[in-house]
């Protein structure tokens, strides 16, 4: 590639939308797909383009300069998605079509075109599934968006007469490779499929990854506890894979529910081949309770040192929020948890734990089913290995125990490896990168156990 420039769209909703135009001079120049890929690898999400338009040249001033306004309208120019097909089979994908074009703010999109490949996101997916409920009347699961990345395949499921029941809770990430898959629990809320599909595309396409959705983004009630979830979906897990060993995983929420997972499977008798927890700490444990003294104090500053370098590096708007609801949590955490499920349980609040500012509306209740159901587990021991993979942030108040609580549990030991970011950011670029170089390492050292058990060729 020899010249590049990216022009951001007028504001929306959702962010400005960004445009690449870029010259090539190679007899074969690369795909929108293959740029995509590449970019995914050093940016964020948000960052990539969601137009790619090559140009002969890019338009100049009489300066030398690049003229920005010279430059074609992305929607109107001939993009290889626009060179699809647009042809569409009935009614259904038509005014689909039309709801895609203006989710993504573009004036082609082809039958068969693929909504990540064009440029859709988590944000844009979230919007996506709001308008096809209100244009269709019609209820579709946001998971489904990785099942029906094509017009085509999201009308088939909207002709559907009945409602769309999941028959399991599994979600294919990454398909495909001759490695064992990797199963990794959702985060509280539901969330992290997207976060889990960055870390799949630094894993490797041989390394296959799935997911385990809550009912919740279903439109179905949440189960009440952590041992129900896990339960549910150690039956999901072994109707996909019968037999272990198993690689389980999960961030945050999602960890816990991995380790109550592999606890059954475990006394099943099962092999655990990995169990990666992602900044993720077991509730009412001893990581949670701390005493007044010097180390206490030593470490508390060192983590407030960690905490003050991570919001001067935020906007000024959202430090402020940041700033409050660490504040809020702090307070709350010097009162009694009795409070929360005793006689004062209605006044749970959910906002005193989790920063839900950027969440959406209809997530928080979820979010709050969650949360409760995380502060009412009481682990239990495990007989085999964890590996943490965790930032070096702790919570504000609590024992700063370098295995965030987890040795106490776990009796085959835990392996601790340090990631760049905080806990909101670790699965965002360029954390997740070396989250996933560290994760292959504990996944290529677990294939031993598999090659042991049958599941691979040795």
């Amino acid at each position: 590639m020899r010249e590049c420039a990216v022009v951001a769209g007028e504001p929306s909703p959702e962010g400005r939308r960004l445009t690449a135009y870029y010259v090539s001079t190679d007899a074969a120049p690369p795909s929108v797909k293959n740029l995509r890929e590449h970019l995914q690898q050093v940016l964020p999400d948000y960052m990539i383009p969601a137009g790619f338009v090559r140009l002969p040249s890019l338009p100049l001033t009489v300066n030398g300069k690049m003229d920005r306004k010279a430059l074609p309208d992305p929607g109107a120019t001939d993009t290889e998605s626009s060179r699809h097909s647009v042809t569409f089979s009935d009614d259904v994908e038509k005014r689909l079509a039309d709801i895609w074009r203006d989710v993504l703010g573009l004036s082609h999109v082809g039958a068969n075109d693929d909504f990540f490949e064009l440029g859709g996101h988590s944000l844009l997916a979230l919007r996506l599934i709001a308008r096809v409920e209100k244009v269709f009347v019609k209820r579709i699961p946001v998971a489904s968006v990785f099942h029906t990345r094509t017009v085509a395949q999201m009308a088939a499921l909207l002709r559907e007469d009945s409602p769309p029941t999941r028959r399991t809770s599994l979600v294919e990430i990454q398909a495909g490779g001759s490695r064992p898959p990797l199963l990794l629990v959702h985060g509280a809320g539901g969330g992290m499929f997207w976060g889990y599909t960055a870390l799949a595309q630094h894993l490797g396409a041989d390394q296959p990854v799935y997911a385990f959705t809550s009912r919740g983004l279903d439109g179905r009630e949440e189960l009440g506890s952590i041992e129900e979830i896990a339960r549910q979906y150690v039956a999901d897990l072994q109707a996909f894979q019968p037999r272990g060993p198993y690689c389980l995983g999960g961030y945050c929420f999602g960890g816990n529910v991995a380790y109550e997972m592999a606890r059954r499977l475990h006394a099943q008798g099962e092999k655990i081949s990995l169990l990666a927890l992602i900044n993720s700490a077991p509730p009412n444990s001893s990581y949670d309770r701390f005493h007044f003294n010097a180390a206490f104090c030593a470490r508390f500053l060192q983590n407030l040192v960690y905490w003050s370098r991570y919001v001067l590096q935020l906007k000024r708007g959202r430090r402020w929020e940041f700033l409050r609801w660490k504040l809020r949590a702090i307070r709350t955490k010097l009162l009694p948890l009795s409070r929360l499920f005793g006689k004062a349980a209605a006044d749970f609040n959910i906002e005193d734990y989790v920063d839900l500012a950027s969440q959406p509306e209809g997530r928080r209740s979820l979010w709050a089913a969650h949360v409760q159901a995380l502060f009412k587990h009481q682990p239990k021991p495990y007989a085999g290995h964890v590996t943490l993979f965790r930032t070096r942030g702790h919570s504000m108040l609590c024992s700063f125990d370098h295995s965030f609580g987890w040795r106490e549990l776990a009796a085959g030991g835990v392996a601790v490896r340090i990631i760049s970011g905080a806990h909101e950011t670790i699965m965002d670029e360029p954390h997740v990168q070396l989250l996933a170089e560290e994760l292959k390492k504990s996944l290529d050292a677990s294939r031993p156990a598999a090659e042991a058990a049958g599941q691979l060729p040795a």
